[in-house]
């Protein structure tokens, strides 16, 4: 699907109230977007706020993905202390969110988390609060390691086909291009290959 398709995909799957999952994962090699669509999603908020009680938007990073970074990040993200201990962190973030309903956004997983250990409450559908985690990772096998069981669970990003990506070569660089015919050619060739 193209990036609107897969927002719209990724919103409704916010939006959703329905127990089927709490995991959304978006997967695909690295450059065809997925963290220009998490960031979209994230800079939609007014879309979902009212949902969640906290929305939570964590950037890991290949080697940075460990549950002391993502305490950090989810610490500073909903402003609690930092403390250098992961047991003791994962209590005071577990306890800042164990009574609300919350959206995690973690984008780039190289590798499947467990959220207990980075202290997030239970996802399970049979306590109280509405909570969900939609993240993007490279492979396949981390949305399903990570709970995505069906595939409505998961979007697999792909590169853009070559009218797309002149589509939005022609967006970005302007009209200037079609000017001079030895550039347009050359700016054709660049933006499909």
């Amino acid at each position: 699907p193209g990036m609107e398709d897969s927002y719209k995909k990724v919103l409704n799957f916010i939006k959703d109230n329905s127990a089927r999952s709490a995991f959304f994962g978006v997967w695909g090699m690295g450059g065809v977007g997925k963290t220009t669509l998490i960031n979209l999603v994230s800079d939609s908020r007014s879309k979902y706020h009212d949902d969640f009680a906290k929305v939570l938007f964590v950037q890991a990073v290949k080697g940075f993905t460990t549950v002391a970074d993502l305490q950090k990040a989810i610490a500073i993200s909903i402003a609690i202390p930092q403390i250098g201990n992961q047991i003791s962190q994962a209590h005071i973030i577990h306890n800042h969110l164990r009574d609300k309903s919350f959206l995690l956004l973690v984008d780039d997983l190289w590798e499947d988390l467990d959220l207990d250990e980075v202290g997030i409450p239970s996802l399970d559908a049979a306590q109280p609060h509405r909570r969900k985690v939609v993240f993007t990772t490279r492979s396949m096998y981390v949305c399903s390691k990570m709970g995505c069981c069906c595939p409505e669970d998961t979007i697999q990003m792909k590169c853009l086909s070559k009218q797309d990506a002149w589509n939005l070569f022609t967006q970005k660089v302007g009209s200037k291009i079609f000017d001079d015919e030895e550039i347009h050619e050359l700016a054709e060739e660049v933006s499909t290959t």
